[in-house]
């Protein structure tokens, strides 16, 4: 694809996840382009995976048994994850060891983290462990890289199971990112136990835990130190968005980052 068919891509994937479907005729004229054009665009996004076509356009395939694919959730939510990425790479310092779940986020993450030194990574994604690799490579950071075992995940591209776990249990750690299915007042949840396993794992080992973003809960109130989101002014929270929770002498102090300014509330 070209950058502007790129950018069309991006735009349709959008606008599917808002709200559910399509229409070619109003894609052509909000992107002023052709109907053979949007035709196109739609048919190359149906052959990866990433939507159904149906007549006059295209509706979101829903993922009723478990989380979608590694490389369809990669393709979503592109800009809102980059933003929470950028948030959360300003939270790794000289010196830190971390530890970074799977997930699509978290790889945005990866790709942020810039002028640090003397950094441990610890993780259990493969992408997230190429593109750390690929960055220690071109001396944007200095550190090392530390790959968990265990059974890999074919559609998520992860490790997990419990020499994944016991390989975990090795490590103490400063931070943990994690990227869960969900976030709910009563805790976090994972599409799949063996998920919600390591996740719980890598919490445990560290003194700081922040969360990027299931069924599966982890109800340990308070355990969260920060969660990085994204906002949307249509609603008062979206699963994957520029927003950080922290708990800070008992107070919680919510940090909306829009567009043009950040405000702060607190109670």
């Amino acid at each position: 694809m070209s950058v502007l068919a790129v950018e069309r891509k991006t735009a349709i994937l959008d606008q599917l996840q808002a709200s559910g479907k399509v229409n070619a005729s109003e894609l052509a004229r909000q992107l002023d382009v052709s109907m053979e054009t949007i035709r196109r665009d739609l048919d190359v996004l149906e052959k990866e995976g990433l939507l159904k076509r149906v007549h006059g356009g295209a509706v979101k395939i829903n993922f009723q048994l478990g989380e979608p694919p590694f490389y369809q959730r990669k393709q979503v939510n592109l800009e809102e994850k980059r933003k929470v990425a950028f948030r959360a790479a300003q939270l790794v310092k000289d010196g830190d060891t971390i530890a970074m779940s799977g997930g699509t986020t978290i790889l945005a993450m990866a790709q942020e983290i810039r002028g640090v030194s003397k950094v441990t990574v610890i993780t259990n994604s493969v992408p997230t462990a190429k593109a750390l690799m690929d960055s220690l490579n071109q001396g944007l950071f200095h550190g090392k890289v530390i790959l968990l075992g265990g059974e890999l995940n074919a559609e998520q591209y992860s490790a997990n199971g419990t020499v994944c776990e016991k390989m975990m249990e090795l490590f103490c750690v400063n931070k943990a990112f994690i990227s869960p299915g969900g976030i709910s007042l009563s805790g976090i949840t994972e599409y799949a136990m063996e998920d919600s396993g390591i996740s719980g794992k890598m919490l445990l080992a560290a003194k700081e835990k922040n969360n990027s973003s299931g069924s599966f809960q982890d109800r340990g109130r308070g355990s969260m130190q920060s969660h990085i989101v994204e906002t949307n002014r249509r609603r008062r929270l979206r699963p994957v968005c520029a927003a950080v929770v922290e708990a800070l002498s008992g107070k919680h102090r919510l940090a909306l980052a829009g567009r043009r300014r950040i405000r702060t509330l607190t109670k």
